[in-house]
Formats: structure tokens, sequence, C-alpha cells
């Protein structure tokens, strides 16, 4: 009967809106955990070059060739480094949580993901950006909405700017006398 029908089809629509949330939540995860990852790799870097500078400015001041505000700043930068080190671990924590979660699974379970590289990012686009947008646009009607929107409010600032201008009239003649005629 229509009614079945209908039920069925508005669960399935539910059902595919669903998958979509967990495809795009599992999508963030991974993205945020990968990112996460590479800021650790950068912070330990930014640790080892740390250690070194503080080396080196140690030695300069044992032949007198630094001054100690320059070791305690450079001593500084090392504390810096190894807060900024534990600091990403918390995010890595954080994001594999998230993952897990969008996975459907226990926060608490190992995982290690496949990490991008500069080799996975394509050179450049296949398809304009315009055309996806334009294609994003047709496909969904209340992002159109949201476009339009948009652009009625910037009119409106461009509006409110230009009455807020001041204006200038120029009123002209050249010689002669001035009649009026009625």
């Amino acid at each position: 009967d229509d009614h079945t029908r209908a039920a069925l089809w508005a669960a399935n629509l539910t059902y595919n809106r669903m998958v979509q949330e967990t495809i795009h939540d599992v999508q963030i995860g991974y993205f945020a955990l990968d990112t996460a990852l590479a800021l650790k790799e950068a912070a330990e870097r930014n640790l080892e070059l740390a250690l070194t500078v503080v080396e080196m400015v140690e030695e300069k001041m044992e032949v007198g060739l630094a001054t100690m505000p320059m070791v305690l700043m450079a001593r500084q930068d090392l504390a810096q480094a190894r807060f900024d080190v534990a600091a990403t671990l918390a995010g890595i924590s954080e994001s594999t949580a998230s993952l897990l979660l969008a996975c459907g699974l226990p926060a608490t379970t190992p995982i290690t993901i496949a990490r991008l590289g500069p080799e996975d990012v394509p050179p450049a686009l296949e398809v304009r950006i315009e055309k996806v947008i334009e294609q994003a646009l047709a496909g969904r009607p209340d992002l159109a909405a949201a476009v339009a929107r948009v652009r009625v409010a910037d009119a409106g600032v461009r509006r409110a700017e230009a009455e807020f201008y001041p204006q200038v009239s120029i009123f002209g003649s050249i010689g002669g006398y001035v009649t009026r005629f009625q």
C-alpha cells in the first residue's frame, strides 16, 4: 500500500543520510588525526633545533661570546618547544578518540592510519572550483538560497557605503544673461 511505500522511502532516505554523516565524520576524524601527527613531527623538529641552539649558546657563553640573557632566552625557547611537543600529544589523543568514535569503536582501541604525504596531493584540480560550486548550487536549493542571502547582504553593505560618502553637485554656466521664461 502507499503508506508502507512512503514509510519505507522515508526510512531509506534517513538511512542514506546517516551513512553520509558517518562517512563525513570519519573523513574529518582521519584528516584531523593526520594533521595532529604532522604537528607533532614539526614540534619534535623544533625541539631538536632548540636543543642545538641551547648547546651552541652555552658553548659561546663558556668562551665569553654570549651573555647570560642569551642563554636564558635559548633555555626559554627550549622549554616552550618541550611544551609544544607535549601539547601535540594531547591533540593526537583527542583526534584519535574522535576518529574511533566516528567509526563506532571504543576510544581506547589502538589504531594506526596511513599518513598523507606530499606525493598524495594532486598538483592541480582537474575540475575548476567554480564548476564544483555551480554543481553544488544546482543540486542544493538551500545552498543557492544562502548564496542569494549573502549577495543581498553585500548589496546592502555597498548601498550603505554609497550613502555614507558625500554627494557633490555641480552647476555651471558660461557667460551671458540668465533669463527665465514662464
